[in-house]
């Protein structure tokens, strides 16, 4: 169960790139969904939830990069992780560091 204060919390934090998107969309697979991005069809994918593990976001991961994104994480450093179980990561996935520079002034985040 999502607890509302949490998801209060998630939206305030998205606020500013969800006001600046034409649409947003989430299809419950993060590699599914990094693999449209890299299709050239998104030019952004945020997940800041601390939810993910590091296999449930590999493939799609190395699709992006090979497709030319910029993968970093919550601190706008380069996407890295151990595979342990109890890891989890957040990161944002830019088509181009122009993409990424203004999302993370807009989530005030390390640029």
């Amino acid at each position: 169960m999502i607890c509302l204060e949490y998801l209060q919390a998630s939206l305030q934090k998205l606020s500013p790139i969800i006001s600046a998107s034409n649409h947003i969309r989430h299809f419950g697979a993060v590699a599914l969904e990094l693999a449209i991005f890299a299709s050239g069809r998104v030019d952004l994918f945020v997940d800041l939830r601390e939810k993910l593990r590091v296999t449930d976001v590999a493939a799609g991961y190395l699709i992006a990069l090979e497709a030319g994104g910029v993968i970093v994480d919550k601190n706008a450093n380069p996407l890295d992780s151990g595979l342990g179980y109890d890891q989890r990561i957040s990161f944002i996935a830019a088509a181009s560091q122009e993409i990424l520079n203004e999302t993370l002034e807009k989530l005030n985040l390390p640029n």
